[in-house]
């Protein structure tokens, strides 16, 4: 199934990355300020009901709103940096999706390595479980 989902990503990484690449963006933004917005209404539930234990999430609302700005503030810094990356992954997404057989080289190497080890593991055990070795006396 990791190998059908790497492929289905890759191929949807191919056709637009640039798409992708800025939706991962707004999601991390939008999931900063979320995350501000739902401890602000459950602090303001909890206070109406007359509870103290609010300190928590006040620290997670100041602590998601102020991760947010500094978030923003990068992206805005680093745009240029930024559409420079979404064009490399664009550009790697490609390369990716002409040569396949980049992906399935290492998945071969690693089931050889992994038979090569269970042989070798067989023949430790094997050899292990022989027993104690004792040398006969032959006399010439």
């Amino acid at each position: 199934m990791a190998c059908v989902f790497s492929f289905a990503y890759i191929k949807a990484m191919d056709c637009c990355a640039t798409v992708l690449s800025w939706i991962s963006v707004s999601l991390i933004q939008l999931l900063l300020i979320g995350v501000g917005v739902l401890a602000f209404v459950k602090r303001r539930d909890l206070e109406a009901d007359g509870r103290d234990d609010t300190k928590g999430l006040t620290w997670l609302f100041w602590i998601s709103i102020v991760s947010a700005a500094f978030f923003f503030i990068f992206v805005i810094w680093n745009l240029k940096s930024l559409r420079v990356s979404i064009a490399v992954i664009d550009t790697a997404s490609d390369f990716v999706q002409d040569t396949k057989r980049a992906l399935v080289i290492p998945v071969i190497m690693f089931i050889i390595g992994l038979i090569f080890s269970m042989l070798w593991l067989y023949g430790f055990i094997c050899v292990c479980s022989i027993g104690t070795i004792t040398p006969d006396d032959y006399a010439l």
